[in-house]
Formats: C-alpha cells, structure tokens, sequence
C-alpha cells in the first residue's frame, strides 16, 4: 500500500493541491497500529500486552474518546512519585512496557494511557489537540506526575501540554524524559510529505489543517520555543542511528541550555531504544537522578 502512495498523492497534488493537501490530513490523523512482521517482534509485542493487564486500567471519556489509562503500583508501601509514559504515533502504550517493573521496584507509581485511535482507546481518526487534551486529563487524574517518559511523536505532545500549563497534574517540577523525539513539528510533516509525494503547495495544505486547532503557524510548533519558558528539566535519549528521527533533533534540544542533558546513544534505532538494555538502565538512571 505504501508504495501506491506517492505516484497516486503526486498526481493529486498536480490536479489540485487542496485535495492533496486534504487527503494527506486524513491520511496522517487516522493512524494505522505499528506494523510487526518479524517472530522476535511478535513476541515482544505479546509480552508487553501481558505487561499491561497487570496494571490496574482506568477508562475515561475525553472528547468524545474513551482514553484507556492504566496504573502500575509502586512495589514499596510509600511511592516516592508518579512517572507517566507517553507513547508515539502508531504506537501504543504497551510499547511503553519495559521499564515498568524496576520503576515500581524502585518506588514509583507508573502511569500510561494510549492516545485516541491508539492502543485500547477509542477512535479511528486523532488531531494532535485531541492527544494533548487526553493527557492533560490522564495527568489530572493520576497526578501530580513527577517524571515524564516520552517517545518520538509522545515528545511534541507532552511539550504542548507542558507549554499550555493547563494541567493541574502536571507543574514547573515535573521533570522530562524524551527518547528519540522530533523537536520541531515541520520535520515531522516534511518527512511525511516527502514519503508520499505531495507537492510542496499540497504540503503547506496539510500543515495548515494539521495546526489549525491550535490557532497558531506551523513555525510557532517548534520544541525549543514552546519550551523556552518552562523550566522543567529535560533529559534527552537518542540513538544516532535512528532512521526516523535524526539526531540533529536532539542537538536542537541540547541548545536550550543547561536544563537539558543529551545522552546520545549508538546501535539502538528508532523502535529498539524502548526495550534495550541500555536504553532501559538510561531511563531508570535518569529518573533516580
């Protein structure tokens, strides 16, 4: 099916760039489950689904989506916080997984939720307002969250959250972790138009309606100048070889200053730095610190 797109979003784009801008949107709002072929991805896959029902799950409605949470306890009778997960496009928060059982060994309430048309939620069709509208009510509930775990697109959802400041459960203390996340959302939509062909004039269709619920240009959806007020500290985990969002995105990140701490990461892709060894000691280090 990919490899139909381009020739057919190109000549769209030739024929009407508002059409092909409009399809695009569709496209990319109805999100399809990560793709997994290969036995070992199978077998990852379920284990962290088993992962998820020993959590206690919490359905809530937002928007008009049913927004599955779950709630994993600390292993200690005082939880010394609340760390929340934060899954990416195509994902869900059963990818999310791997970390859990030494969070809540080591004292802490784990929180996850998958975002509309993901996961256990509702849905076949998500803005990027109705994600952030759904964490801002995963982190109400479960709140105060002291620590963020968030991967890929999960990194621009937690920060227009965190730059709208209009969740109760979440403050200037909550601390942020980001793997392997974008920083501006114009490489996001670049690299997306660029995979399935649109013109350049469909592009700037597609961005127009993708940011249209937030009433502001795609240049303002930018990491660094939606985070530039807050001062939550960031740790940034990005493996150099990741194919789908380049490290650049990190060293962008990095500039903000001293209340961000890069640690690069090698071998690890885009997908494997959620379950692999030294990705998983990083989180679990990051978060003790």
């Amino acid at each position: 099916m990919k490899a139909k797109l381009p020739p057919l979003f190109q000549k769209l784009s030739a024929a009407s760039p508002a059409a092909a801008g409009k399809a695009a949107h569709f496209l990319f709002t109805h999100p399809l489950p990560t793709a997994i072929r290969s036995e070992a991805e199978k077998r990852l896959a379920r284990k962290a689904q088993a992962k998820l029902t020993e959590a206690e799950r919490t359905d809530m409605w937002v928007n008009g989506y049913r927004i599955a949470s779950y709630r994993f306890a600390a292993a200690t009778p005082k939880p010394r916080g609340t760390v929340m997960m934060v899954h990416g496009w195509t994902s869900a928060s059963a990818f999310m997984t791997a970390p859990i059982p030494a969070l809540c060994e080591r004292g802490y309430d784990v929180v996850a939720f998958d975002m509309p048309a993901h996961g256990k939620s509702s849905g076949r069709r998500a803005e990027l307002m109705d994600c952030v509208l759904a964490m801002i009510a995963v982190a109400d509930r479960h709140g105060p969250i002291d620590q963020i775990i968030a991967h890929s697109f999960g990194g621009p959802v937690t920060t227009m959250t965190i730059a709208g400041g209009l969740s109760k459960g979440l403050t200037d203390q909550t601390r942020l972790l980001f793997i392997a996340s974008p920083n501006r959302l114009a490489d996001v939509t670049e690299q997306f138009s660029r995979a399935i062909g649109l013109s350049r004039e469909a592009q700037a269709e597609f961005e127009k309606r993708l940011v249209q619920p937030f009433g502001v240009d795609l240049d303002a959806m930018d990491g660094n100048l939606l985070l530039s007020d807050c001062p939550n500290p960031l740790t940034i985990l990005h493996s150099r070889d990741d194919r789908e969002v380049a490290f650049d995105a990190a060293e962008k990140f990095a500039s903000l200053g001293e209340q961000v701490t890069l640690r690069p990461l090698n071998g690890l892709g885009h997908r494997r730095i959620l379950h692999a060894q030294p990705s998983v000691a990083a989180m679990l280090d990051a978060v003790s610190g």
